[in-house]
């Protein structure tokens, strides 16, 4: 009876934490977001996609396996408020697919083959954009990461930082292409953490047609 009590407890803590995780979601897109609601322009939506190499950071305990980065891409939807002339502020939700080769160490065992693993985020990114001339553009800002992964931790913050450029596409659509840099997660550790270089594009609509 113990066991089946224990295990009931559990099953609830699990989805009082997922129920946390949407809420504090939720809270911290708006907050970041429509906290601007006040200010000059129209908003704009955008939908991310991105591919490129992760990097795992290890924790450097002995015998830890290896980690080769294959690839990673993401998706996700994205809301974007101009803020100034120059500057704007872009946040939303991102899933993000991060696939690895791992070759285990064991100096005392027979030797173990590689596997494939993957690490999956969700990311909520608060990122602010500067306009340069000809639609260039400097971005960057913290992210919040939710992982499952349980080594990586409930909730930690991230960061993503990139340059690009705009390309309109008619009078009303636009294609925003940047290769960026992200730590996701990354704070309050440096390891234990995930790293991305690759090329991100955002394909922004208007908010009204």
């Amino acid at each position: 009876m113990s066991g089946i009590y224990l295990k009931r407890n559990c099953e609830n803590g699990a989805r009082v934490d997922l129920l946390k995780s949407i809420f504090m979601i939720a809270v911290f897109m708006i907050c970041a977001g429509w906290g601007f609601a006040q200010e000059a322009g129209k908003a704009r939506f955008g939908i991310q996609a991105s591919y490129g190499n992760p990097y795992y950071i290890p924790s450097y305990a002995d015998g830890a396996p290896s980690f080769e980065g294959r690839y990673f891409f993401d998706i996700g939807i994205l809301y974007i408020k101009p803020l100034s002339k120059k500057w704007e502020f872009e946040t939303g939700l991102v899933y993000s697919n991060n696939q690895f080769r791992v070759t285990p160490s064991d100096p005392f065992g027979p030797p173990i083959p590689p596997y494939n693993l993957a690490m999956n985020y969700w990311v909520v990114p608060a990122n602010f954009r500067l306009w340069l001339p000809r639609r260039f553009f400097l971005q960057a800002g913290p992210n919040l990461v939710h992982s499952a992964n349980e080594s990586f931790g409930f909730f930690r913050l991230g960061f993503s930082m990139g340059i690009g450029k705009e390309f309109n596409l008619g009078e009303k659509y636009a294609l925003l292409i940047a290769p960026t840099f992200n730590a996701n997660p990354y704070f309050p550790r440096n390891w234990d953490g995930n790293t991305q270089l690759g090329i991100r594009t955002v394909f922004v609509l208007p908010s009204k047609p």
